[in-house]
């Protein structure tokens, strides 16, 4: 063996250190964006169920400081996507560049999958998907605060 079949061997191992160093970072956000979908509709049930009960129970001041803890948990939750969408992009430029150099070594091309996977439309993204969960979400939690302070109390 070579020095030079040595220092490719080394490159080679580089490489894939990068790409497990990077895939990890990404795998770790995505899936804390994931489970934010999770526990966003799960706080949402939990609010709307709250928010019922206190209504059933003649509470309406109740209901709206329930349903104003709804907008709050919304608007918590779509700055949480904020920061994890930060975290998640953080991952893609080194990814490119890794999925690049693994794809000219291999003569792969289809391993630019970065480059591949590109949003088809306007509402097809996570980012856009949870914004209108969130926003959703604070909406009716607003109305229903509105409701159990001055409509119904």
């Amino acid at each position: 063996m070579t020095s030079e079949d040595s220092g490719t061997g080394a490159m080679a191992d580089d490489l894939g250190v990068a790409l497990g160093h990077a895939w990890a970072w990404f795998s770790l956000h995505a899936g804390q964006r994931m489970q934010l979908v999770n526990f966003l509709l799960v706080s949402a049930a939990f609010v709307v169920a709250g928010y019922a009960a206190a209504l059933r129970n003649g509470t309406q001041v109740a209901a709206g400081a329930i349903a104003v803890a709804g907008v709050v948990v919304a608007l918590g939750f779509w700055r949480l996507d904020v920061r994890t969408r930060e975290l998640v992009r953080a991952a893609e430029a080194p990814l490119r560049e890794l999925q690049d150099e693994l794809a000219t070594r291999t003569g792969v091309t289809s391993l630019r999958l970065v480059d591949a996977v590109a949003v088809t439309g306007p509402l097809t993204s996570y980012a856009s998907v949870l914004r209108v969960l969130c926003a959703s979400f604070a909406v009716l939690a607003a109305l229903g605060a509105l409701y159990g302070f001055f409509v119904f109390g």
